[in-house]
């Protein structure tokens, strides 16, 4: 062999060799390892969260009865067809009594009337001690897009001398509620506009669920009025995770696939729950990374009334109803 075709074979080899080298440095150095909920377990069972309604009314928001909103005629407005039944509450939206077209609400606690006989179920009977039940969380279904709702609160009954002591914060101050059914979660100490919920014991709580337009469909599926994160009675889960890289997203969604984000952009393997704001029912975890998923767990929860129900969880993670007794479950002492 000549010394040019040495030199020839010896440069291709070179060239191959670089070649192989490039091929193999440009291949995924291993796929993302996959993610594992290691908190909660599969089958862990928690206790039931406080609620304000089931807890001091010993009736949930559920909407499965007409006393879960106001019975006064006065403290529903603005819905061509206002029903509360089957789990649902609201109607198609109208012009208020005054012509206003954000102004159509109902009340979830009656406001009493001033320096007057009110039996039943009202603010006077049964305030919400606004320093305890700070955090507000509700489903609701809406057929339309562009609408700021909004809570109204009172701090005074209706006709007082000293007035109102109204307050109240958009659901999204920056943005508009989407269509369809959702599940949102709202600290009310925040953005408060009037008088601050903190400011006393609240006496009437409204919502308002339109800003600038009627004639469509607006429904609540159930309201909870809960502890803040810090209180002591909040219940508190460390979701823990293993596995996968990148920020992470935790969701949970509901047996009627309805999903909301719990927390988002977490960049530790852990996050402290307050998952008090869902009522009872099946839920499904997931956790995301780098746009991939976790296999799902189920947690199963108890109905509360004046007592802590179990809530059993599982790893691809469900709710399941069912109701508390003074001799089912441990009684919850109230929250302080």
């Amino acid at each position: 062999m000549n010394k040019s075709s040495s030199l020839y074979i010896r440069v291709s080899a070179v060239v191959l060799a670089c070649a192989a080298l490039l091929w193999h440095g440009s291949a995924p150095v291993g796929a993302q390892s996959a993610i594992t909920i290691t908190s909660p377990s599969n089958g862990a069972v928690l206790v039931a969260g406080p609620d304000y309604a089931t807890d001091l009314l010993a009736d949930a928001w559920d909407f499965n009865n007409r006393e879960d909103a106001a019975i006064d005629p006065a403290q529903f407005d603005g819905f061509s067809n206002f029903a509360v039944s089957g789990g649902l509450a609201g109607g198609t939206l109208s012009l208020s009594r005054v012509g206003a077209n954000n102004g159509s609400n109902f009340y979830l606690l009656q406001r009493a009337y001033y320096n007057i006989l009110n039996p039943g179920r009202t603010g006077r009977s049964f305030p919400i001690e606004s320093g305890i039940f700070t955090k507000l969380a509700f489903k609701m279904t809406s057929t339309r897009a562009d609408q700021f709702p909004r809570i109204y609160w009172f701090h005074n009954d209706l006709g007082s001398p000293s007035g109102d002591a109204s307050g109240w914060r958009y659901v999204n101050p920056s943005t508009p509620t989407p269509a369809g059914s959702n599940i949102y979660v709202i600290d009310l100490t925040q953005a408060n506009n009037g008088t601050p919920w903190t400011a006393g014991a609240v006496k009437g709580f409204a919502f308002y669920p339109n800003s600038s337009a009627v004639g469509y469909d607006v429904k609540m599926d159930w309201v909870r009025l809960t502890t803040g994160d810090s209180n002591p009675a909040a219940t508190v889960l460390p979701v823990q995770w293993s596995g996968g890289s990148g920020t992470t997203t935790i969701l949970v969604r509901d047996a009627a696939g309805t999903s909301t984000t719990i927390a988002s952009g977490l960049s530790g393997n852990s996050y402290n729950w307050n998952y008090g704001v869902l009522p009872p029912g099946t839920y499904t975890m997931t956790i995301v990374r780098n746009g991939v998923s976790s296999a799902a767990t189920t947690f199963p929860s108890t109905r509360r009334r004046r007592c802590r129900s179990p809530i059993r969880m599982r790893a691809a993670a469900t709710i399941s109803p069912r109701r508390c007794s003074a001799t089912r479950g441990t009684c919850a002492t109230r929250p302080t």
